[in-house]
Parts: structure tokens; sequence; C-alpha cells
């Protein structure tokens, strides 16, 4: 019988439903099974549609179109929030983004004032009790496209609300912009006017929809006047790229480095990052000062370069900007280009001057960072430029941090440039036996052919071929072996490689390496564990050498399982053989049932969540699943787990977080009994915030807890999922955890009890940890 752990199920609460008259003309809806569904309610966790008559759900990940005359309704949008436009820079190999394409991001944030509440509070006045829509569009041409639509949570002082949508764009739909609207069970709520004189303000909507570009209407007082936050029209006229519009700003008077005198952004600053060339051009036309500088020092060439904007780059330096010039905190216009991984750029930046930046770079530790996080083609400019491969990162060499990725000519090439074939991290791992776990055979190969010793030693003693043997790859213990690698040799724990390959449950490696003289310690501490792998993994070699070597038939697993009954529910049917032919019996054991027959089904007491070996920098993780069939015995013990499905890598850590699972006792008729199921181990429940693609390694998980689950729920049969935002700090310690999102409210303590109890490792750039905002949803799950 199959039991699949865990459920999903999201319960919503407190429908607010309204009586939808679409203000203005304006209709928002999604489509459902084909057909548009026009909104109709928002109870800050769900949008809800109406279809057939009825309000429903509106479904994850819906298609929604904004329909009605756009010009018209000019007052609901709102102009110029948070959003960025930039060039994917170069991607890890795998990755399913490709390189140079242009996106956009677009963000808002709703909380208490004072609790990372910037954007809301700007955008739109009133209604803040009131759960709502906002409402994410590409504005182009007059037209509205790329349309989504975001349930809002009325925030609290434990809550916020905190979104980017991503926006892929073509070269043409770059030319538009963002805005913002916001419906809520009043309709759609009027966005604050941008700048404060209604004539101005007039103009702005004019220039935006419809293309104004005369304002000699103004006055220069007008033409000159602050909005929020202190841009004018030029600063607005210049993001959004009308360089006609730019043209005749300046014709008007407006002033071309305004905010300039004040140490803020000038209008060119605000071309330069969304990537606006024309309008860039048109502002150094009219005198902009190419190198000005915004609040933290920046210039626009420094904003240009980390968005991977080529073209404004050359047209920046064609005007003589400043390529050496730095930021407050020391960053040069080739540092933002590596940074954010922008090649075009930095190759660009590098024609100016072979040795420009060189010396405001730590070359060596950044090569370090890129080759981890799989940016090669930087990671050879880098080479290119003067890097080292010698020199060592937070303990780890070049070549080490080359193994992440199974790619055994970009290993070649560091060998050629110099890289010690033999470098340890603080901890004693080499290349090798990074590669080693990794299963990265060709890589294994041409490292051994380099001279890579085979037998160095770890600092908790292990070689490669122990890491081979906890990655299971057989084709790498295969290569180790014919290297002489010795599988005799223990670790510190006294573990030999066959011990640790029957530990994580990997049958071809334990195999090859016993077809090798290698042999289980019938006299050692892990000589029952290892004997019941075996049987689990149905060697018959590895059990036959054992009974030779003296291991007792008689010896019950687990204080009460014989091994022929272990053998027998594992279907392992030559151990059965062997051990029947030796006078095993399989009598006086627990009482096995189906799981039909047991008074209850299992309850979980406890779970262990699994850590995910999988490289983050592929691009984002799948969430996957191992399905491992165990024994769930009378004093609620997980035994005898076996992999059914699911990839080798992850199995082995579905197998170590299974094994300290605990649940409830089984009975049968009220007596002790055991039943065989099968139980999902999922992987990747953590999901990084898009803002924090500036990094080179991401955190991954060290430590979770599993939350308390509340009585009162447990009880009432009640399951649901909370989604915590939090910050991960540069010792990898969880701050400010917070609630997006929650099906339940009796779940939201537990939840935070739980995450603030994690520990991560550290996100890195250029070699330093740095903060990292993420987002986990945490399951409430029962059988």
């Amino acid at each position: 019988m199959r039991r699949v752990f865990p459920i999903w199920l999201v319960v919503v609460l407190g429908i607010a439903s309204v009586n939808v008259g679409y203000a203005a003309g304006l209709q928002l809806a999604c489509r459902v099974d084909g057909e548009l569904a026009p909104i109709a309610a928002v109870d800050g966790k769900q949008i809800f549609v109406t279809v057939g008559g009825k309000t429903v759900a509106a479904p994850a990940g819906a298609e929604w179109t904004l329909t009605g005359e756009v010009r018209e309704n000019a007052r609901l949008l709102c102009w110029s929030p948070s959003y960025s436009i930039s060039r994917r820079p170069e991607q890890p190999p795998g990755a399913s983004l490709r390189a140079g394409e242009l996106v956009a991001a677009v963000g808002v944030a709703r909380g208490m004032r004072g609790i990372r509440s910037a954007g809301w509070q700007e955008y739109w006045e009133g209604h803040e009790a009131e759960p709502a829509v906002v409402v994410f569009a590409w504005l182009i041409d007059g037209k509205l496209t790329h349309i989504a639509a975001q349930a809002v949570p009325v925030v609290t002082s434990t809550t916020i609300f905190k979104r980017t949508v991503t926006i892929p764009l073509t070269e043409d739909e770059a030319r538009g912009q963002p805005v913002l609207l916001r419906w809520d069970a009043q309709g759609w709520v009027p966005a604050r006017p941008f700048l404060p004189s209604p004539r101005v303000q007039a103009a702005l909507v004019d220039m935006m929809l419809n293309g104004r570009t005369d304002f000699t209407a103004l006055s220069k007082k007008e033409v000159n006047e602050a909005g929020r936050g202190g841009p004018t029209l030029l600063h607005l006229a210049a993001e959004a790229g009308l360089a006609s519009a730019v043209s005749g700003l300046v014709q008007a008077k407006a002033k071309v480095d305004i905010g300039r005198d004040g140490g803020r952004s000038t209008p060119l600053h605000w071309a330069a990052e969304k990537g606006r060339e024309a309008a860039v051009g048109a502002l150094l036309a009219a005198g902009a000062a190419q190198d000005s500088e915004d609040e933290r020092g920046a210039t626009p060439l420094l904003f240009a370069s980390g968005g991977g904007h080529a073209g404004v780059v050359r047209e920046l330096l064609r005007a003589h900007a400043d390529a050496d010039k730095r930021d407050d905190s020391g960053r040069t216009p080739m540092a933002a280009a590596i940074n954010e991984n922008q090649l075009a750029v930095a190759e660009i930046l590098a024609e100016q001057d072979g040795d420009r930046g060189r010396q405001s770079h730590q070359l060596d530790r950044v090569l370090i960072s890129k080759i981890y996080s799989g940016r090669k083609g930087m990671a050879k400019f880098l080479l290119a430029r003067g890097a080292q491969t010698k020199a060592e990162s937070r303990g780890r060499t070049a070549l080490i941090a080359a193994t992440a990725w199974d790619d055994p000519e970009f290993v070649d090439l560091l060998l050629r440039a110099g890289a010690p074939v033999s470098a340890a991290t603080k901890n004693g791992i080499t290349a090798l036996m990074s590669a080693a776990l990794q299963g990265y055979v060709v890589v294994v190969q041409h490292l051994l052919i380099a001279h890579a010793p085979a037998d160095a030693v770890s600092a908790d003693g292990r070689t490669a071929l122990h890491y081979a043997a906890v990655g299971g790859d057989g084709e790498t213990v295969k290569a180790l072996l014919q290297a002489g690698a010795s599988v005799a040799a223990a670790d510190r724990a006294g573990l030999q490689p066959l011990d640790l390959a029957l530990l994580y449950g990997h049958a071809e490696a334990a195999r090859l390496l016993a077809n090798h003289g290698a042999r289980v310690d019938v006299k050692g501490k892990n000589a029952e564990s290892n004997i019941e792998a075996a049987v689990g993994l149905d060697l018959e070699n590895v059990l036959k050498r054992a009974i030779e070597d003296g291991w007792d038939i008689r010896v019950k697993l687990h204080g009460n399982w014989p091994i022929l009954q272990v053998a027998k529910l594992c279907h392992a049917k030559r151990c059965a053989a062997v051990l029947e032919a030796a006078g095993a019996d399989d009598v006086n054991g627990p009482t096995v049932v189906t799981a039909r027959k047991l008074d209850a089904q299992p309850k979980l007491k406890t779970m262990v969540m699994p850590s995910d070996p999988r490289n983050y920098w592929s691009g984002a993780l799948p969430r996957a699943t191992v399905t491992v069939e165990v024994v769930i015995d009378g004093e609620g013990r997980v035994l005898f787990p076996r992999v059914q499905a699911g990839e080798r890598a992850l199995a082995t850590e579905a197998l170590a977080a299974i094994r300290e699972w605990r649940f409830q006792p089984l009975r049968a008729e009220g007596k002790p009994a055991a039943a065989r199921f099968l139980l999902p181990v999922v992987f990747n429940d953590v999901a990084a915030i898009s803002e924090n693609a500036d990094v080179d390694v991401a955190p991954k998980p060290l430590k979770r807890v599993a939350p308390f689950y509340p009585r009162a729920a447990l009880a009432a049969g009640v399951t649901g999922i909370v989604t915590v935002d939090f910050i991960v700090d540069e010792s990898g310690r969880v701050l400010d955890a917070a609630i997006v999102l929650s099906s339940e409210p009796l779940f939201e303590e537990p939840a935070l009890e739980a995450l603030r109890q994690w520990k991560f490792s550290p996100a890195e750039r250029n070699g330093q940890p740095v903060r990292f905002h993420l987002q986990v949803p945490i399951e409430f799950q029962l059988d």
C-alpha cells in the first residue's frame, strides 16, 4: 500500500466578496478553462474570479488580461515604480536562461511604517486596512502587456508583503516601461500624482501616453519641478527612454544635471541604468556631465556596466567617461561588470586599457567565486587579466571550485594555467575528492592523469575512494580502483569505503569494492548495520564473506529481527539463499502485516529535512522526490530503507534523513506490529528571491528544524502551508523572519519558531559572505 507524504492543501478563510463595478472601464480577468473570468474578490491570500456565476479561486499561474482604454484611465497608473532593466549575465552550465536576454524586474512592498515599507504608501493613499490586488503591467505604445496580478494581505507587525515580478522582454518591448495599478473591495484605486502641480502631472501623462515632445508651454520652474523622491520630468523621460521628449525638455530649459548639486542621481544616471541608449545620447549632446556622481558616488558608466548595457557603455566611453572612477565603496565600472557577470561589458571596458581595473580587484579571489558559480567565460577573462590559479579563497582553490561542475575541459585549462593538482582546503579536501564525491568520472580521470594523489587523506581521514563510495557512482569507483586506491583505508571513525557504500545504499559501488577485496569487519562496531545494508541491497558476496569471517547468523538486527526474515522482507533472494544454506531461520521475529490490517495508519512524530546536494547555479532547482520503501515497526522506528526511485545524489541524502524519522508505534489488534510503506522524501522547499542574483554562491541549509504541529490543528485534522520571508546573514543565521502568506493562523508561530532555529552556509559575493533574502514554504501535513 502506498502512503504519500506530504499532502499540500491551502485553506482559505474569510473571503471578502464584493459587487464589482469595473471602475473607469478597466477590467481585470484571467483565463479559466479557456474562458475569461473577471476578478470578483480578494482576501489577502488569494484572488477570486467569477466563473459561470460562481466565485472561485483564480488558478495558480493564471494568465491575466487587462482590457479597457488606457489613456482614459491614466489616473489609475502608478508611474516609475521600483524597477530595473538589464541583460541576463553569463549563465552557469545547464541553466534554462540565456545570456544576453533583456529582462525587467519590477518590485513593490507593503508593510507597517518602519518595517520594510518602501513603496506602498508612495504609490497609493488610504485603504490601508483593505486586502488588495496589485497589478503589474508593461506599457508600450499606449498598450498594457505582460499583466501579472498578486494578492496583497493586510500587514501586521509580524508580516510584510514584498514581491518582484520578472518580465522577459524583446529588444522592441524594452522601449516600454512598467506601471502598477491597485484594486481592492472598492474597485480601482487611483494612484497618487507623481508630480505636485496638476499642469506638470498632466504633461507627464501626455508625455508617457501620447509621446508629447513640446514643453514650451510650461515655465522653467514647472519643467524643473521635483516629484516624489526628487525626480523631474527630465528624469522620467530619460528613464523611459523618450529621447525626443528629453530634447524637448532641454529646449524648455530643463536642467540637464539636476540632482547633481544635491548629490542625487541625474537624468543621465536614470537613462544609463535602464539601458536607454538614445536618451543617453540626447543628454550627452545637451551637455550632461558624463561623470556625475549620485549620493553614493556612482557614475552613469558604473550603472550601465552593472546592467550589461553595452551600447550605453560605448556611448559614455565615446564621451570620455572615466572608466577608472570609483564609487564610495571603491567599485569601478569594471568591478560592477565583473560582479554582475556582464562579460560583454567587461570586454568593452578592457579594450580601453588592458590594465584598467587590474589593481582594483582581488582578481584571484574573484576568479574562484566565478568558477564556483559556473561563469566560465568570466573566469577565462579574469585569467587573461592575470588572476592566479594558485591562490586560495576561504580555503578553496580555483581547481577545487571547478570540480563543482562536470567540465573536464575547463579543469584542463586550469591545470595548464598552473593550478596545483594536490592543493587542499583547510579540511584537506582535494579537487580529486570533490569530483569523486559528485561522480564526475571524466574529471576524475583527467585529475589522475595530472598525477592527483589517489590516496591523499582529508582531515577526517578519508581518501577520494571514500568520497566516491559516498557519492555512489560505479564508474568513478572503478577509475580510482584502477589507479591503485586502497579499499582497506579507514577514516578517523574507522570506516572503510565499503562501509560508506553500504551505509548510503550504493549497490554497484559496494559490489565493485567487494570484488576488489573489501570485506565487512565482523568484529567492528558497524558490523550489524553493514550486514543489514548488504542484505537490503542483496549483495550475496558481501554477506557470504562476512559469514566466512565469523558473522553469527543468529544475531537479530535491531534487537528482534532475524536476519533471514529481513532478507525475505526486502526481497533479497540471493542473500536469503545464502542464509538458508548456512542454517539461518526466520522464527520469533516481529509480526509483519499489511498496512490495511493496522489499527491506525502511521502518524509522523519527528521528521528530519534532507539536505539538497544539487548545484544551485544550474538554475531554479525543480522540486524532486525520492521514493523510499521502509518498514515501520511497533516502536515507530524506520527500518530497512531501500530507495525505489529518484536521483542517486538525492537518494543518498534521502536515506540519511529518513533514518531519523519517527512515527507513533504501530499496532494491529492492539499488539505491536510492523508494516511496509513507500515514503516520499521531498527536496527543494527553499526559494531564493530574484534580487539576490548578484551573489556567486547561494546559501544552503545546514540545519533544519521541523515545526511543532499545534494540538488544535492536529485534533481538527487541519493541514496547510506557511510561507516565511527572512534574511540569511553573513554567519548563516536567520534574521527578520516574517510571515508572507499563511493558510492557517495556527501554523504561523510554530513555523517562525522552527525557522529561527535553521542554520545556513552563508551566501558569497567575490569570496566574501553577504546577506541573502529567502522565502520558504513550510508545510504542515498529516498522512
